[in-house]
């Protein structure tokens, strides 16, 4: 379940990166955060999915900008790195996918869904309650 967060935090960063111009250090903090969360999709991403090494765990798991930038000294405005990068976030889109499945069936499988609605149906009837008073709700509610 931990690895949900960088994997949609990084196909965020490189969305952003690829129409936007982005500072140095900001463009800088994205090429470490993408190469850190490649390397830990690229150890555990195949062992989550029984083993199935298919073109997704491939484009995961490469860290295109670090080897476009940082070891072939491509310019970042490169049209290639661009195509590759949106590549990398349709990728990260299948893993989200795949990867949000398997918690969600482990959730189901340990029955931690009752435990979570016990959890959360007090915040719900708080809240519904605050809009009630208050008025902030109108007749759509």
């Amino acid at each position: 379940m931990f690895i949900l967060a960088p994997i949609i935090l990084d196909g965020f960063f490189i969305l952003i990166s690829i129409p936007l111009p982005l500072k140095h250090i900001t463009f800088s903090t994205i090429i470490i955060f993408d190469l850190v969360t490649s390397i830990v999709l690229a150890i555990v991403y195949p062992f989550r999915l029984k083993h199935k090494i298919n073109w997704k765990t491939l484009v995961v798991s490469i860290p295109f900008y670090f080897i476009g930038i940082d070891l072939l000294g491509l310019e970042p405005a490169s049209l290639i790195l661009k195509l590759l990068n949106l590549l990398k976030v349709f990728g990260l889109f299948f893993a989200i996918k795949e990867l949000s499945a398997s918690v969600i069936g482990f959730v189901k499988k340990s029955k931690l869904s009752y435990g979570l609605t016990l959890f959360i149906s007090p915040f719900n009837h708080i809240h519904n309650h605050i809009l009630y008073r208050r008025g902030s709700c109108q007749s759509s509610c």
